[in-house]
């Protein structure tokens, strides 16, 4: 009885979660990784999960163009990509990577509010697809299943 109050009362489920997904995050190994996602709201969160949960190091960019050319410029061990990017969309910005010889083989975690069609992904080589909203469980899932 006393267990089913506490597991009622508002946040202790949360702290629950947190606690599993923590552990799922001692497994993973340091990362530099890159989140290029337009919504800032987004790149704030991947980026608290990312860096507070899962002690990776994380740079952002809001665009695709940017985000190349960080990728250019800094090596990266994971990507986190939104499909709908305004000036260059998310398939492009897989397909650049991957033609680039560091990163054919860094995995690219397609992120996504709406999961399109697969003609939309043709020629895409991401790694994995998540649908927004991305919780910190699933996100540190994926990122350990990515990885493994």
């Amino acid at each position: 009885m006393v267990l089913l109050f506490f597991w009622n009362v508002p946040g202790i489920y949360y702290l629950y979660r947190l606690l599993v997904v923590a552990d799922l995050a001692k497994d993973v190994p340091h990362m530099k990784v890159l989140i290029v996602d337009d919504n800032p709201d987004d790149v704030t969160i991947f980026s608290h999960i990312l860096n507070m949960l899962m002690d990776h190091e994380v740079m952002r960019a809001y665009d695709g163009p940017k985000g190349l050319d960080l990728a250019r410029e800094t090596h990266f061990d994971l990507f986190l990509v939104d499909l709908n990017l305004p000036t260059m969309h998310g398939v492009e910005v897989t397909r650049i990577l991957r033609s680039m010889e560091e990163y054919r083989t860094t995995p690219i975690i397609l992120v996504t509010a709406n999961i399109p069609a697969q003609r939309v992904l043709e020629g895409s080589e991401y790694t994995l697809l998540l649908e927004k909203p991305v919780f910190s469980g699933p996100l540190m899932e994926a990122i350990a299943s990515v990885l493994s």
